[in-house]
């Protein structure tokens, strides 16, 4: 592995280092002609650096201890051998480029030494993408900058414990196979065929881009990469974080007091709607943009009455709550349309929340391609009621989550102390959260006038608000762009256009496809994006992405050369789709033997499976929720992903393989697997259930391993009666087994299959 991933790379979340230094670090003064320790930067030496970062007069440490999760961005500055965390580290900094925090082979232009001297940050010029550290201040003292200095020459020549630059990690082309295998999971699920091989295999043996791409382009339309994209959108879109342990949409729609109702149809019609909005835009080929700036949205008419009753912030009917929706049928929670939100002026150009059966028709009467006018600014998915269920507020929060969350969703992005963008309107800055010169103003004088979009609009209940007299004129500063946006349209309107939108989409399709960042300063990386700010196209973003070597692995990029490939877990949603698809697939193809061998009749294998794999049974719901699925945390901009795999993991996989075994294997039709022709249930969990069709280069050995493995399944005498170790006792001849016959028996290769890497991980 890559000596150069130790310490604060992507596993930490490293924001930049430029807030390493957020409180300030004025350093340790020594006065003329007193005294001086030796040289170096170790403890009792002239340069002491433990001491001088770790200085209460510098507080530097009071954000970047070793503590993960404050607004240091997990950069740790007290544990040993902070230097090797910082050597060749690329800065995190949006705008930064990369440029890195301890430059191995220039350290005098390392991006720690340009934060922390005047005449290098002013040499900086226009290009600075980070203020001076510390804050507001005319850098370090001369003393403290020659030890910094030192130390970073001492970092770059490896006279500081760990450091020095190690050699490349040696790069090693993934076959097409390979890569095949990882994208299908990904973006399809089910089992790669013959032709597809065939496909991505060029004539030398290497990965064929153009046939990958063809390949992909074969799925689109398919429901198995629609149910994929939908789920990516759900989940970049932030329409999925809504939380199962307490009352759903309490605060927005009164607890949905009312039983007379589908209230659980309603949550859905809630949680679809802007992935429907968002998909169809992906789709139809439209702007992309137009998830954070688009008023049309698709809605049902359940939806319509809900989003109606939040335009008072009141309970209208006295504790009634929605009591109107008794007069809902059965069609109107799948009545699926297109509605376009007007902005009212005033709440008499509203429709009235009403508990009669004729104000639900007057909403259902609205036709496709429809407006209606509403006070609340429904601009884009983060004014969805399932986003502000995701992220509630209160008094103390004040829509501060709320902004945050946009900008994570649409941008990729985070409040950064070290922010350069002109703030020109601190309207709304809270005296408790910003004290000059500390890393909480140089966020909270970028955050505060940007909430009051939300404030202006919603109370904090995220109802309409009523009270409009505490209005102030909002602003925009954020890695940048400067603007004055008067309206939720003109801000959405901001960010749509905002430099780091290209960007921002490309990162999350890597991180959902490598469980991992790419590197930005990737040229490859920067093509990418710039394919994608051509026309925000998003199927373009996506076959630019998955066939990239960033995903594929095929040749060596920037991101190899710092970082070693890496293959990862699957996460939950991709396990049980894979299973889902794969098991239907081994099932038609023994339907097809059925009824090649018997025409005339209408075989068991030919009867549609029931449940999801992971839906079936009690024990396999609660592994499935082990092989956790992507999320997002509050104010992380990487996923939430699983992505080692360990004994949690393990168990997991083989507690759904068990449990869905008696479904799968068996003597009847009904089974897929069965004892009766155990040489073609062998064949069909290599190529269905592995993924292995028979031209792949491991076909023979994993078929192999299985036949090996119902043999030992069968053989008799037993092993724990001769006393033998199972496995050693096998290494070579089978010598003994398990004394196995039937569905027992071919539950062991079932096992095996079921729980091979090929659908446990990514990337194999």
């Amino acid at each position: 592995m890559d000596g150069r991933r130790i310490g604060i790379g992507a596993a930490l979340g490293l924001v930049t280092l430029v807030v390493a230094f957020a409180g300030g670090c004025e350093g340790i003064v020594v006065e003329p002609g007193g005294p001086r320790g030796p040289a170096g930067t170790g403890p009792g030496t002239d340069c002491d650096m433990q001491a001088i970062l770790s200085s209460p007069a510098n507080r530097c440490v009071s954000c970047h201890d070793s503590t993960p999760g404050l607004e240091g961005g997990n950069l740790d500055l007290l544990s040993p051998n902070v230097g090797a965390r910082l050597l060749d580290q690329p800065s995190g900094n949006s705008r930064c480029g990369g440029a890195l925090l301890v430059d191995g082979e220039n350290p005098q232009e390392s991006m720690l030494l340009r934060l922390v001297d005047p005449a290098r940050h002013a040499a900086w010029g226009d290009d600075a993408c980070v203020t001076m550290m510390p804050f507001e201040s005319e850098g370090v003292s001369d003393h403290d900058l020659q030890c910094f200095e030192r130390w970073v020459e001492d970092i770059a020549a490896g006279r500081e414990p760990g450091t020095g630059r190690p050699p490349p990690a040696p790069f090693d082309p993934m076959p097409p196979e390979a890569a095949l295998a990882k994208v299908k999971l990904i973006l399809h699920g089910g089992p790669m065929t013959d032709n597809e091989l065939a496909q991505v295999t060029a004539p030398d043996g290497t990965l064929d881009r153009e046939g990958l791409r063809d390949v992909i382009t074969s799925w689109r339309g398919t429901p198995e990469l629609e149910r994929k994209l939908r789920a990516f959108l759900e989940l970049s879109l932030q329409q999925d974080n809504v939380s199962v342990n307490r009352a759903k949409y309490g605060s927005q729609l009164d607890a949905l007091g009312s039983s007379r109702f589908d209230r659980h149809a309603l949550f859905r019609n809630l949680e679809a709607s802007f992935v429907h909005t968002a998909w169809d835009i992906v789709d139809e080929g439209q702007d992309f943009r137009e998830v954070v700036t688009t008023r049309r949205w698709r809605v049902t008419t359940a939806m319509l009455v809900a989003l109606v009753y939040t335009e008072d912030e009141q309970t209208p009917l006295g504790g009634q709550r929605l009591a109107g929706l008794e007069f809902l049928e059965a069609d109107d929670y799948e009545d699926w349309r297109y509605v376009t939100f007007a902005q009212a002026t005033s709440p008499d150009e509203v429709i009235a929340f009403e508990h009669s059966a004729a104000f639900v028709s007057q909403l259902r009467d609205i036709p496709d391609g429809g407006t209606l006018t509403l006070m609340a600014p429904r601009v884009g998915f983060f004014n969805t009621p399932v986003f502000f269920e995701s992220w509630e507020t209160n008094a103390d929060n004040q829509f501060r989550v709320t902004t945050s969350q946009m900008l994570i969703g649409a941008l990729d992005l985070v409040f950064e102390p070290g922010d350069v963008t002109e703030v020109t309107n601190l309207n709304g800055l809270a005296d408790e959260h910003a004290e000059p010169g500390t890393a909480c103003y140089q966020c909270h004088q970028r955050m505060d006038p940007m909430r009051l979009q939300f404030m202006n609009a919603y109370s904090f209940s995220n109802r309409v608000l009523e009270d409009r007299s505490s209005f102030l004129a909002p602003g925009f500063s954020f890695q940048g762009v400067t603007a004055e946006p008067q309206t939720m349209d003109e801000m959405a309107q901001v960010i749509a256009n905002h430099p780091r939108f290209a960007t921002a989409w490309t990162q999350k399709l890597c991180m959902w496809a490598n469980s991992a960042r790419c590197d930005e300063t990737d040229p490859e990386f920067q093509r990418v994006a710039g394919v994608f700010a051509r026309d925000f196209d998003f199927w373009d973003l996506l076959l630019e992405v998955l066939t990239s070597p960033l995903v594929t692995g095929a040749e060596s990029t920037v991101s190899h050369e710092r970082n070693e490939f890496f293959l990862s877990a699957s996460r939950g949603n991709h396990v049980c789709t894979a299973f889902d698809l794969r098991l239907a697939a081994a099932r038609a193809d023994r339907c097809e033997a059925d009824r090649a061998a018997d025409p005339t009749g209408e075989p068991g294998s030919c009867t549609p499976l029931g449940n999801s794999v992971c839906s079936f049974r009690e024990t396999a719901q609660v592994m499935s929720g082990i092989l956790s699925e992507d999320a997002y945390a509050r104010g992380q901009r990487d996923f939430v992903q699983n992505t080692l795999t360990g004994p949690f993991n393990a168990r997991a996989l083989n507690e759904l393989c068990t449990t869905y075994a008696s479904r799968a294997v068996g003597p009847f039709g009904s089974h897929t697997f069965s004892p009766n022709d155990p040489e073609a249930a062998l064949d069909r969990m290599v190529e269905f259930v592995m993924g292995l069709p028979p031209s792949h280069p491991r076909y023979e050995a994993a078929r192999s391993t299985l036949a090996r493995s119902l043999e030992i399944a069968q053989m008799a005498p037993l092993c724990a009666d001769t006393g033998q170790d199972l496995v050693d006792a096998n290494r070579g001849e089978v010598v003994c087994g398990l004394g196995l016959s039937g569905s027992q028996a071919l539950y062991v290769p079932w096992i095996v299959a079921c729980g091979s890497p090929d659908l446990a991980g990514v990337g194999l």
